[in-house]
């Protein structure tokens, strides 16, 4: 890697750091079938196993902001992701429902820290006149999970058991964070940095130094309706893509009849798709805003033109063929 490039390694630890993610979150997904077949789980107890991880996630993702600005991204991401990855490990250790409910809430408490540490990563590091690219790279990455993940883990379940495979991606997430922990510092302080790239990011970066700049608080983030509105504009994606990513599988297995394998490749090229769209759009958002676009509004209309853009996923239910079916995911 180039020199004065080294910055795009931290861009690539964000992709792989939430691709883990969600490749744990669709292991549930695609294994589901498997797993009621043999715990004698009903359709009742399966979704209470596939909701029961946001139940606690949303309860943690402000005490994990809190904790992310006060011990630093390096700690908060590491330690983060080391717990997650034994509660996925516990998940194919389990014996029976109530063992494996604990273990999806500390899944859930693990991965709520990584948004905000995420986002914090992005402003240490990335230059304003790149950061909805590098903004792009990470969130492409919550594609990428299932990209990969749909086809892994349906290869695991159908050939070694869904067991193993909660094993195997939980191994994935702990190899990741001892990476991390190893590599990651502030620009300040990674030796690895040359002195032009360190001076590039921290001069144009747009933020002061972490504690530097006063705290509103809670009380101060709630009363602004700004964040209330980008609350509001990520609720509405998460719900969207968690929806297809817990429900695209077993759909194509039970609706569908559609092997194992087959609901995987059907899942995994939605995603696929979308991490194209994802980048480029991005970039070309970099290209065409410029540093007073905060403040005109442009890139809130941005914003609304996509979220109307995904509108079409509606159409799914109108559908016949699966071609079709993909063609809206995508588009989603």
């Amino acid at each position: 890697m180039p020199r004065h490039a080294r910055r795009w390694f931290i861009y690539v630890l964000l992709f792989t750091l939430l691709a883990i993610s969600m490749l744990d979150r669709i292991n549930m997904s695609v294994a589901g079938a498997s797993t009621a077949k043999e715990l004698k789980l009903s359709p009742t107890a399966l979704g209470y196993l596939f909701s029961s991880f946001l139940w606690i996630y949303i309860f943690c993702l402000l005490p994990w902001g809190t904790i992310t600005d006060r011990i630093g991204t390096r700690r908060s991401i590491g330690g983060a992701t080391i717990l997650w990855s034994i509660a996925q490990l516990c998940t194919g250790l389990a014996p029976g429902l109530v063992a494996m409910f604990g273990a999806r809430l500390a899944l859930g408490v693990g991965e709520s820290a990584v948004n905000p540490g995420a986002n914090s990563v992005i402003r240490e590091w990335a230059p304003r006149s790149e950061r909805g690219l590098a903004s792009a790279i990470w969130i492409s990455g919550s594609l990428f999970g299932p990209l990969v993940g749909a086809l892994l883990v349906s290869w695991l379940v159908a050939d070694f058991g869904w067991r193993l495979s909660f094993v195997i991606t939980a191994a994935i997430g702990l190899v990741w964070s001892t990476i991390w922990l190893l590599v990651f510092r502030r620009p300040e302080n990674a030796r690895w940095l040359s002195a032009s790239e360190r001076s590039k990011i921290i001069n144009e970066r747009g933020i002061e130094r972490s504690g530097a700049g006063p705290s509103v608080g809670y009380r101060g983030l709630l009363a602004s309706p700004v964040m209330w509105g980008l609350a509001f504009t990520q609720g509405c994606m998460t719900y969207t893509a968690y929806f297809f990513l817990t429900w695209l599988p077993g759909y194509m297995q039970m609706s569908r009849g559609f092997s194992i394998m087959q609901s995987g490749v059907y899942t995994a090229l939605p995603y696929g798709f979308a991490i194209i769209f994802c980048v480029a759009f991005s970039y070309l958002s970099d290209r065409l805003l410029d540093g007073s676009s905060p403040n005109s509004g442009a890139r809130r209309n941005a914003v609304v033109f996509g979220n109307l853009a995904t509108a079409t996923v509606l159409l799914v239910r109108f559908a016949s063929s699966i071609n079709v079916v993909v063609m809206l995911l995508a588009d989603e």
